[in-house]
């Protein structure tokens, strides 16, 4: 075996690596599965915290509209169910006026707000003194094309956020309407009084 040959049997018998460049290998490999490792849970934590964030906006979204809708519950039980609501001799009992709180109801909402006020059963007795409308719930929701009550509920909840947000663009186009007013009455008496 000439010294050629043998220096290549060497070198491909080792790969040319020592000992002491193998463990610089390895360190360089560790150093850059731990950057790699790195970069992933930055990736991962910035996944985590984006969708916890629109988790929590999409449940502040909903308790803000779990709110509005208990507003106008409240609104309407000030207005209607209180203002018909007797207590007994004894003050230990209450009753309702069914007949004066069923003058009151004249929307689907209002069925809805009723129901989620007093129950289901005493809404009953609002509707059964009431000629041009059914006497329960249950007929009241077949009547009008709902499938049931969550069906009834959810659609009367949609409509009560939608109407609160007409309300408000109302107020906000009446509020401008009346700025614009008192504006020009004010251009105008300037111009008035030159």
């Amino acid at each position: 075996m000439d010294r050629e040959t043998y220096e290549r049997l060497v070198k491909n018998s080792t790969s040319g690596t020592t000992q002491s460049s193998r463990a610089a290998r390895q360190k360089q490999i560790r150093a850059k599965q731990r950057k790699n490792a790195l970069i992933g849970l930055c990736i991962g934590v910035a996944l985590f915290t984006s969708v916890t964030l629109a988790g929590v906006k999409a449940l502040a979204t909903r308790i803000g509209n779990n709110i509005e809708v208990a507003q106008s519950i409240n609104e309407f039980h000030r207005e209607v169910v209180y203002k018909n609501t007797h207590r007994t001799q004894d003050y230990q009992h209450y009753w309702y006026d069914y007949y004066e709180i069923g003058k009151e109801v004249k929307s689907d909402e209002d069925v809805y707000k009723l129901v989620q006020d007093i129950g289901e059963y005493q809404t009953d007795k609002v509707l059964a003194t009431r000629d041009d409308i059914e006497d329960t719930v249950q007929d009241y929701i077949k009547n009008r094309d709902y499938k049931d009550l969550k069906d009834f509920n959810e659609t009367n909840y949609e409509r009560i956020l939608i109407q609160n947000d007409i309300n408000e663009k109302q107020r906000e186009l009446n509020e401008m309407t009346h700025e614009s007013i008192v504006k020009a009455d004010t251009e105008t008496q300037e111009l008035g009084g030159k």
